[in-house]
């Protein structure tokens, strides 16, 4: 969240204003009621309105003050929102402190509103939605946003700054919702107001970076639902765009992030040459980082476009290099991952004896993957003993001694009998 320092408008937020029910009990608590003068001035002090303070809900009381003050608008938002509340599990009603800082800078707004104070105006309602960003009432800091923003829109003295501000909250709600589109507009606008600014946060972090990275967290995502309806063209053109917002700024973590989902989508498209250009970018970028577990996923994609360019041998070397690392930097995971690979690889091979080891190696530390390795095992073990199998079968059958031929006795046909008798007649 962008903070900025507190003006004379803006009180603690955090501080519980007083309350005028409060101070009354406070005054009837400490008097001396066996003096006829206090009792006499204490009868005149409790008027109608004190007697109706005590009667009436807080939220009523704090209604009716606004509109006896004038302040209409303010009046309306908080009746508005407390309507809302009472389909919540905790409504407003019920959380006096809330209310009372509702009302005080409502009204502090709407005086400053009047007066054309907009940039007043703006911190006040940026305040509140900070006040309830803690609270759980996430509608409540989306509602004082959206005010904030409106009111931004009309500085003109900022040179855009508060509505570029008001634009990246705007960006990162709709963000965490995956309301993806309403996002990026927020997030692409915030860009070209804080393009050749040298305004900073409180950490020091320049607006540009912040709109950069939250642009291609946009991107990003974006990416992940087209390539998963298969469009894969749409997904490398919008990867492309993040990644030359990237190479713009200052992040190289997120430059090289962003260099991999490009090799990756570039992948699916089996444009394997360019996806190793980017793949090599992502080695640089994670080398000079020191990076070394997105060293090992690089190694495992620039294998994956070798097998598929038909270099089994370079394949090979790139699997072993993301063993290496794996096992080097203590990365189990990656090293039982990296053992799969390198045993399917064997097999496709018919190299099944390296296969079996490399599977045996899985099945020997467990974890999630010794099921298939268990089976994958198997196959390749019996694929090793397939050719002693089948030569001891050979063996067998050109053993076995063939049965005695025995000639059949000639038997007489009934023709035969026919042709016989007619010769002894």
């Amino acid at each position: 969240m962008f903070l900025r320092q507190k003006s004379g408008f803006d009180p603690d937020l955090h501080q519980r204003p007083a309350s005028s029910n409060t101070c009354l009990v406070e005054k009837v608590k400490h008097a001396d009621l066996s003096c006829p003068e206090v009792e006499k001035r204490l009868t005149i002090t409790v008027s109608e309105c004190d007697i109706a303070r005590f009667r009436n809900p807080l939220y009523q009381n704090l209604c009716v003050s606004m509109l006896q003050e004038g302040f209409h608008l303010s009046f309306e938002k908080f009746f508005s929102l407390l309507k809302r509340s009472r389909a919540s599990r905790l409504p407003l009603e019920d959380q006096h402190h809330k209310l009372e800082m509702l009302r005080e800078h409502l009204t502090r707004a709407e005086g400053a509103e009047r007066a054309g104070q907009y940039e007043v105006v703006c911190d006040g309602y940026s305040a509140l939605a900070g006040f309830f960003s803690g609270s759980g009432d996430e509608w409540l800091q989306e509602f004082f946003f959206h005010l904030g923003f409106f009111s931004s829109c009309r500085i003109k003295s900022d040179g855009g700054r508060r509505e570029a501000e008001a634009r990246a909250h705007l960006g990162h709600l709709h963000l965490k919702r995956g309301e993806l589109d309403q996002a990026l507009e927020h997030y692409g606008k915030y860009q070209c107001l804080v393009a050749g600014q040298p305004w900073r946060d409180e950490g020091g972090r320049s607006y540009q970076s912040r709109g950069e990275e939250g642009l291609c967290r946009i991107y990003f995502l974006l990416s992940e639902k087209h390539l998963q309806n298969n469009e894969n063209q749409r997904a490398a053109e919008i990867l492309t765009n993040a990644y030359y917002i990237t190479k713009q700024g200052d992040d190289r973590r997120m430059e090289g992030e962003a260099a991999f989902r490009l090799a990756v989508a570039n992948q699916s498209l089996r444009n394997h040459t360019t996806a190793k250009q980017f793949l090599n970018r992502f080695v640089e970028i994670s080398t000079a980082l020191g990076d070394s577990d997105s060293l090992g996923k690089a190694y495992k994609a620039y294998a994956k476009s070798l097998e598929s360019e038909g270099k089994q041998n370079e394949s090979l070397q790139y699997l072993q290099k993301y063993a290496d690392i794996s096992q080097e930097k203590n990365q189990e995971q990656n090293l039982l991952d990296s053992c799969m690979s390198l045993g399917y690889v064997f097999s496709s091979r018919g190299e099944f004896d390296a296969a079996w080891e490399c599977f045996m190696r899985v099945m020997e530390r467990g974890g999630a993957g010794s099921v298939e390795a268990q089976a994958a095992a198997g196959a390749a073990r019996g694929f090793t003993l397939l050719p002693e199998f089948s030569a001891t079968i050979t063996n067998t059958t050109n053993n076995q001694s063939e049965p005695p031929h025995t000639p059949l006795l000639h038997q007489h046909t009934p023709h035969d009998k026919k042709e016989g008798g007619s010769d002894r007649s």
